[in-house]
């Protein structure tokens, strides 16, 4: 009579908690990983002998067993390529898997651990694009015994005992594999296991490792006990013994046939989570070969600021998705009007309907659209500037700003004046925050990341350069003034450069306080990783010559947007300071010296007439 053999049952968890470990830990590697399976009575007549494995099983260490399951000692091969897993040795496996039992037999570690006798093996593809897992377990059990005597009992008196394997001696006494080895081989009455199936007149296969092993360490003990529910039982009598014997164990497919199994779960999944694993897979890719130290956890939890929701907020939103930006704030003041969608990425026709949504919310629920996981906000505020008009809500725009500001890590500054990025500018100092800063002429763009103020040599803002303060630069200006008239392929050229800088920045030891480089062949006493290229502080890049540069300039002590005095000022002045500063043009001037200094200049241009 012939053995029932094991059936898997994978569940579909694991595959997920093995796609998360292939890519964030075994990558490109094929050793052996350890895993557990459990296996239990079955609980109606009929049913073939079943190992369950779990997505908890692929944990290393003591994993909590199921109520009333044995556990399985297990371990899994993935292959790389669907052909690895074609032309994989198959026969050598078994007989390696095999031989790895022989050897706990003779140094008697099964007497230690009764579970190495049901030891099992996954071979296993994964197409982790598209969801889908070809695998094949292996149950490696010795075939040397022939015909079986079967006969089925019940016999309540039989004691009940919690081990998988154990014994029974004459005098009805249970006995773990280990006591037997320290009685006489004559008091042993039977072998007996808890039999995980329920075919009639049919033991499952893991007899077979436990008649091997008691051929070995009880020579002449050949009756066995397959204890199953509600106290049935088969008695087994061994009547000859093959030799040589040899390994046996693949699990046969869904058809009967020996080959592997598939499960394709890119119908069961939620499209949500598909959507964001897909997303992902590209950094975690990048981390196999490529890119070992890439940090997509910080990435994944770095809150980015983004204001200004326009073509440039568009582009730098959408880059930041495919770096694994997972926190992003868009914020404008302004709505969606039917000149841009044809620009602006994230805009639709539908969004220029009725006046227009704002475009910041607008923005933010294009963003969840596209990758449903991602956590967008949108907030429409106007950002209070110098040389414009205080209303009644400038205060509160003022407050909710910096509770903005304060709430996140990165702040991007993309509007379209210079003078609403002053406000952001002075506040992210304040707040020692990672600032970046791009801004677009006609074919020419500028990328630039602020220093934090604690720098020594400490790198400029985007005001640093300038001898006069911000003043309202949309007065008396044409309709093509007023506009960023820019040639269509520059914001996502100059978006992407800043992403890419961001996320250089965000890998280098230093922070936002890495020093910059601008050059490949420069060496960066600081560390920080160099496959992500250089960190300058300024890339000016002209579409007309495809060409960029790199330049660089200190932070000027008299700047009107990050200089001590107007930080020490707002400090102390707090809103009563913003409101000379957006009442008074001369105000940061006066502060910061800046008048004094031109009036100086002025008076030495003056000498220098006298003398002709």
């Amino acid at each position: 009579m012939s053995c029932q053999h094991w059936n898997s049952v994978v569940e579909p968890g694991f595959w997920a908690c093995f796609s998360k470990k292939k890519l964030e830990e075994l990558m490109l590697g094929v050793d052996s990983l350890e895993i557990h399976g459990w296996y239990g009575g079955a609980r109606v007549a009929g049913m073939p002998a079943l190992l369950r494995v779990r997505g908890e099983d692929l944990e290393r260490g003591v994993v909590p067993p199921p109520v009333l399951f044995y556990p399985a000692s297990g371990s899994l091969t993935n292959l790389n390529t669907a052909e690895d897993f074609r032309n994989f040795d198959k026969k050598d496996l078994l007989n390696s898997l095999g031989a790895d039992i022989t050897k706990d037999i003779h140094s008697g570690r099964i007497e230690q651990d009764p579970s190495l006798l049901v030891k099992f093996h996954v071979l296993s593809y994964a197409d982790l694009k598209n969801h889908k897992f070809l695998y094949w377990f292996c149950f490696p059990a010795m075939d040397a015994f022939g015909e079986f005597e079967i006969e089925p009992v019940v016999d309540s008196s039989i004691p009940d005992h919690q081990a998988p394997f154990f014994g029974v001696s004459c005098d009805g006494t249970v006995l773990s594999l280990a006591e037997m080895m320290l009685v006489s081989h004559d008091t042993i009455k039977c072998l007996a296991y808890h039999d995980p199936g329920s075919l009639p007149n049919q033991p499952s296969s893991c007899i077979l490792n436990f008649l091997y092993w008691a051929s070995i360490r009880l020579p002449g003990v050949h009756s066995v006990l397959c204890i199953r529910k509600e106290n049935s039982f088969l008695v087994v009598r061994v009547n000859e013994t093959k030799k040589p014997g040899k390994w046996i164990g693949f699990e046969p497919n869904l058809k009967g046939q020996m080959g592997p199994r598939l499960m394709d779960l890119s119908s069961q999944l939620d499209p949500h989570k598909l959507a964001n694993a897909a997303s992902d897979l590209n950094l975690k890719l990048m981390r196999w070969r490529q890119l070992p130290e890439l940090d997509t956890v910080l990435l994944g939890s770095t809150k980015c600021l983004l204001i200004g929701s326009g073509t440039l907020g568009c582009s730098v939103a959408r880059c930041m998705l495919g770096w694994g930006i997972r926190n992003i704030t868009m914020l404008d003041n302004g709505t969606v009007s039917y000149s841009n969608p044809a620009r602006q990425s994230l805009f639709s026709f539908q969004d220029c309907l009725d006046g227009g949504k704002p475009k910041a919310q607008a923005a933010a629920k294009a963003l969840q659209e596209i990758l449903p996981g991602i956590n967008a906000k949108g907030v429409h505020l106007s950002i209070p500037m110098p040389g414009h008009f205080i209303t009644e809500d400038t205060k509160d725009d003022v407050a909710r700003l910096q509770t903005l500001i304060q709430e996140h890590d990165v702040v991007v500054l993309l509007t379209d004046t210079r003078e609403s990025r002053w406000l952001p500018t002075m506040l992210s100092t304040k707040y020692d925050k990672l600032v970046l800063n791009s801004a677009l002429g006609f074919d020419s763009f500028m990328v630039m990341r602020h220093g934090p103020l604690k720098q020594q040599q400490r790198l400029g803002c985007y005001f640093c350069n300038d001898v006069v303060a911000p003043q309202n630069s949309m007065k008396d200006r044409t309709l093509d003034q007023q506009c960023t008239v820019t040639r269509p392929g520059l914001a996502p050229i100059a978006g992407a450069i800043l992403v890419e800088l961001l996320v250089g920045l965000l890998h280098h030891p230093l922070g936002n306080a890495a020093p910059f480089s601008s050059s490949l062949e420069e060496t960066n006493p600081e560390g920080g990783i160099q496959k992500l290229g250089l960190l300058p502080h300024q890339i000016r890049g002209f579409l007309p010559a495809f060409q960029m540069t790199n330049v660089s300039g200190q932070a000027y002590p008299q700047c009107t947007a990050c200089s001590m005095c107007v930080m020490e000022k707002y400090e102390t002045d707090g809103y009563d300071m913003l409101v000379e500063t957006f009442k008074n043009p001369t105000y940061l001037e006066d502060l910061t010296g800046l008048t004094a200094l031109r009036q100086k200049s002025q008076d030495y241009l003056d000498e220098d007439d006298d003398d002709f």
